[in-house]
This record gives structure tokens, sequence and C-alpha cells, in this order.
């Protein structure tokens, strides 16, 4: 393993995947997939660390562990193009732990794919760590408006009529709705 470790910090991969590959031989257990899939993530090789995440996550770690292995595999799952899998991934990590940077990634791409019930689902998640989350709001807000919330989308934006980023837009927004 130190030998892997070595390669790998001088980003020999090549010699760090075949000795990582010699030490599994040896040793199959929780933490060699841990390393395996830190290893293939730091040299950008997704599938390789998803394969060694999927195999961490069947050892049946602690949820926190959990949690974490979950988001690395919806980031991979996001860096190979898959967005699909990419939120299913992060969904099952904001089940477990309610983080909300992963809650407003979640928000956004429900954002564009117009499933709005999990925008506002998400947005909640992250406003109720902050409350003062714009970008929450924003979203949040508009999610209301498609689902013509009227009274709901207005109160998300009326409290973010005046930020620096969303305050020009959300002014012309909340013109528009119905009384």
């Amino acid at each position: 393993i130190m030998l892997a470790e070595n390669y790998a910090a001088k980003r020999n991969f090549t010699e760090a995947e075949s000795a990582y590959m010699k030490a599994l031989a040896l040793r199959e257990d929780a933490d060699m997939y841990a390393r395996l899939g830190n290893f293939f993530r730091s040299s950008n090789q997704w599938a390789k660390a998803n394969t060694y995440l999927e195999k961490l996550v069947a050892t049946n770690p602690e949820q926190s562990t959990l949690a974490l292995v979950y988001k690395q595999i919806g980031q991979n799952f996001m860096q190979l193009g898959n967005s699909a899998k990419m939120a299913e991934f992060l969904e099952k990590s904001v089940a477990i732990d309610r983080d909300a940077n992963t809650a407003l990634s979640l928000a956004s791409h429900f954002n564009g794919a117009k499933n709005y019930a999990k925008v506002i689902t998400y947005s909640t998640i992250v406003l109720s760590s902050d409350a003062n989350n714009a970008a929450a709001r924003m979203l949040r807000g508009v999610a209301y408006l498609q689902q013509k919330n009227y009274a709901s989308a207005r109160a998300d934006l009326e409290r973010i009529q005046n930020d620096s980023t969303y305050g020009a837009q959300v002014q012309g927004i909340l013109k528009s709705l119905p009384k």
C-alpha cells in the first residue's frame, strides 16, 4: 500500500495502479476499497473509482461514511456525464446527511430537469440550515411559481428582491405575479 501511495504521490498512476492491485489481491476489505476509490478519483478514472466505491458501500459502512461515499459516487457520475446517476447517488447521500451544498446542487439539477417538487424539497433542506441562502430562495420561489403556488413564490422571492445577484430578476418576476 505504501508503495502504491508513493507512486500516486509522484503521479505515476500506472505503477500506482499496479501496486494497488497487488495489495488488493492480498487484502480485499473496506479500507482497500476506500483507498482504491480515492486513488482512481485522484487520477480522474471515475468509472473505476465507482467500481471500488460501490464495493465499499456493499461492506455496510457507518452512516457518515456511507453518505460521503454516495456523494463521491454521484460526483464521479457527474464527471462521466451521467446526470441521472449523479442525482440518484446525491439523493442517497442527502437522505443520510442533509448537507446543504449537496442539496443545493440537487435543487439546481432538478430545476434544469423541470422537476419542481424536488427543487422545493432540496431548496427547503438548504433553507433549513441557511434561511438567507439567496440561490435556494430563488430556486424554490421559481419552482413555486411553476407550480402556480403564487403565495409561496411571492414569500420566497420578496425575501431576495434586494439581493445583489438575483434582485433585478426577482423584481421583474414579482411584478408579473398575479395578486
